[in-house]
């Protein structure tokens, strides 16, 4: 398993990185860690050799090959493969036990705190060449590290899934959207029984789990109060969470939340709800919980927000703060974060801006009207990546390694026009 790509000698580390790309090698029989710090190798001993050792010795398992079990066929296309579905696990059962403890913590353990954004795009951060004001991102990107040639899968839940089990979506059998089960171990719509979790692996060792907001890495049949549990998120290494099981959810007002396994029942919510501000606030609590019944214990904390994922419904004073400051249009937009991009080194001076995405078309050849709707669009974009980043759990007192990423870049359906406004530059 190889963490992070190559870091060129220019960039200077501390304990942060922004973007994560985890590649996987086949088998994986080794561990690289790619980093330029020493203090760096908090989240590579806690996250990397912890999944990349547990990886090493599940390799010699016969049960944790790709097919172990699967009693259809696969071919090289769909006509000669023979799709096959185990029995179902009726709803109602009840949850497993968790396994108990192997191991403490060893010393010095760090504290984790991975923070995962929704369909943020590349250059949608200050510290990436946004204009959008993330001052407690782009503090973080200065006093860490900057991944400039970051991957992931093309979709929400397979980058879910490999970031949490560190092997490909695929091979964790969430190869698309966690909605459907074709019969196919590489899309069982969840993670496979054969495949372990950070948080597995972390609590085996000894840590406090928890996790808050998105989950989407169950089918969807299986995410109703009566279950099954199986592939939840208490039933996959967390020892807390805190959020809903789908792949979206209204930002003021979620339809369905659960906590651990019972789903939560709400009369109204507040005035200025935010669903982003609900997961840092519940984070928190568990932390302080935790840490109340034994200080010395390690937590990973897994947030994945909702924002920026459609449909995006900022706060009015959030709102408020961007007006008027998208009128001059996507053109201009883009080739101000292109020219950031090359002052900030994340990409070589020389380097030419491309040619727009097909289907966008030049900004002063829009009507009026679109001009106002489309600058309106962005300026609700701009103020939900200023939630984003006024939620990051940085007033924590516990000191922690800190992990921030995107599962995938901005997604296009944020416009539902045939033209893709601001997608950034690269």
């Amino acid at each position: 398993m190889d963490i992070g790509p190559e870091l060129d000698q220019d960039y200077q580390g501390d304990f942060m990185t922004s973007h994560l790309s985890v590649r996987e090698t086949q088998p994986p029989t080794s561990v690289k860690v790619t980093a330029a710090s020493h203090r760096f190798s908090a989240i590579s001993l806690g996250v990397a050799l912890l999944m990349g050792s547990a990886s090493t010795v599940l390799a010699a398992d016969p049960s944790t090959a790709p097919y172990y079990g699967f009693q259809g066929t696969a071919g090289k296309t769909l006509a000669t493969s023979t799709p096959w579905w185990p029995a179902p696990t009726p709803q109602g059962t009840a949850p497993a036990a968790k396994p108990p403890v192997s191991h403490a913590a060893p010393p010095g353990a760090p504290n984790i705190i991975v923070v995962l954004a929704d369909d943020l795009g590349y250059s949608d951060l200050g510290s990436y060449g946004s204009e959008i004001p993330t001052p407690s991102l782009d503090k973080l990107a200065q006093n860490g590290l900057r991944f400039r040639n970051y991957t992931t899968h093309s979709l929400c839940s397979p980058t879910l899934a490999a970031l949490l089990t560190g092997v490909n979506g695929h091979s964790a059998g969430v190869g698309f959207i966690a909605d459907t089960n074709p019969g196919y171990p590489g899309y069982a719509g969840q993670i496979q029984h054969n495949v372990v979790t950070l948080a597995e692996v972390l609590r085996d060792n000894g840590y406090s789990t928890i996790a808050t907001g998105k989950w989407h890495l169950t089918q969807t049949a299986n995410r109703v109060k009566e279950g099954p549990y199986d592939s939840w998120p208490l039933q996959r290494g967390f020892d807390q969470y805190y959020g809903f099981l789908d792949g979206e959810t209204h930002p003021q007002h979620p339809h369905v939340l659960y906590e651990g396994n019972t789903r939560v029942t709400l009369d109204k919510y507040s005035r200025n709800f935010q669903t982003s501000d609900l997961w840092t606030t519940k984070a928190i609590d568990y932390i302080k919980t935790a840490k109340r019944k034994d200080p010395k214990k390690p937590f990973l904390l897994y947030l994945a927000d909702n924002a920026v994922h459609a449909p995006l419904n900022p706060r009015a004073d959030l709102l408020k703060k961007v007006k008027g400051q998208y009128a001059a249009g996507w053109d201009a937009v883009r080739a101000a974060r292109f020219q950031k991009q090359k002052d900030l080194g994340l990409i070589p001076a020389n380097t030419q801006l491309p040619p727009r995405n097909p289907g966008v078309v030049e900004w002063n050849s829009l009507p009026d009207t679109d001009k106002q709707l489309f600058a309106r669009y962005q300026e609700a974009y701009a103020a939900y990546v200023s939630t984003l980043d006024r939620n990051f759990p940085m007033g924590l007192s516990t000191p922690a390694s800190f992990l921030s990423a995107s599962d995938r870049g901005q997604a296009s359906r944020q416009c539902p026009t045939a033209h893709h406004p601001y997608h950034g530059p690269i």
